[in-house]
């Protein structure tokens, strides 16, 4: 397989879209169920592809079209083995609801100090998670990969791939139950991000106000806090609505800041102090 993953490393890129082919980039053909991405390895390469990647074997030339019965294993191998390259902090966010909004102001953040490589959009999947890793390179000084998920496993095969060394979980609640049976499915799914890390003794920022949470991190001592009470190691509090969110923050034994941010909405406090919580951590 290493030898496959050197395709990546002589092209410009990895693609699996004939219609957004990137000259010298390696060309992954993809099964969906309505289609198969081996039909368009000729295409691919004809379009300026260096190098395809194929599953079907009778395609395979070893010479610029090369076979693995995966493709999207292959992928997401490649994912992984990328990402050791970096000892950068990894940050992964999951949760019900305000993934994306909660990694935008994550990003926000960070980038006012570091190199960020963060999840384009809502690209949160089996294949989002592992093209935002592909696409780190030495410049980067910390990753932001937001994870979604639509039944149980989709967390822990993710962060295998991604190998977070911290992680938050935005909160856990009904929102698309479908496909988890309950909301104890939901819970146990989304928890599956702490149990990684608490494997790998990361660090979990969470809200120290949210029970749920509380519980599934048990004793887990490596932690960083925030929220609306006081014990919290990042305290917030709503000022005002105008009707943006205005609020202030404050560490522990410190004093208020005042922020006027630019989104609506009392409940965006919580995802604006979890910005602020891994931004001052």
């Amino acid at each position: 397989m290493e030898s496959l993953f050197d395709l990546f490393y002589q092209s410009s890129g990895i693609c699996t879209d004939t219609r957004n082919i990137k000259p010298e980039s390696l060309f992954v053909a993809l099964k969906g169920a309505n289609f198969d991405g081996n039909d368009y390895v000729v295409k691919a390469l004809e379009a300026g592809a260096k190098y395809a990647i194929c599953s079907n074997q009778d395609l395979a030339n070893n010479s610029n079209i090369f076979y693995t019965p995966d493709t999207l294993a292959f992928i997401q191998q490649l994912g992984l083995y990328h990402r050791r390259k970096f000892s950068v902090p990894v940050i992964a966010i999951t949760g019900s609801n305000g993934k994306t909004t909660t990694k935008e102001l994550v990003n926000a953040v960070l980038s006012k100090k570091y190199k960020t490589r963060c999840t384009t959009g809502n690209l949160n999947n089996h294949l989002g998670v592992p093209f935002t890793l592909l696409e780190m390179n030495e410049s980067h000084e910390i990753a932001i990969i937001e994870m979604g998920a639509n039944k149980p496993g989709d967390i822990k095969e993710l962060v295998e791939i991604a190998e977070p060394t911290c992680g938050l979980i935005t909160g856990i609640g009904a929102a698309h139950i479908e496909g988890f049976g309950s909301l104890e499915g939901v819970i146990k799914t989304k928890s599956e991000m702490y149990d990684f890390l608490k494997i790998q003794q990361g660090l979990i920022f969470y809200n120290s106000g949210d029970e749920i949470l509380q519980k599934q991190l048990g004793n887990y001592f490596n932690t960083f806090t925030y929220g609306t009470n006081e014990s919290a190691q990042v305290q917030g509090r709503l000022d005002k609505m105008t009707p943006y969110l205005n609020f202030s923050w404050k560490r522990k034994a410190g004093q208020f800041h005042a922020v006027s941010a630019k989104m609506v909405g009392a409940y965006n406090l919580i995802n604006y102090l979890t910005a602020v919580a891994v931004g001052v951590h």
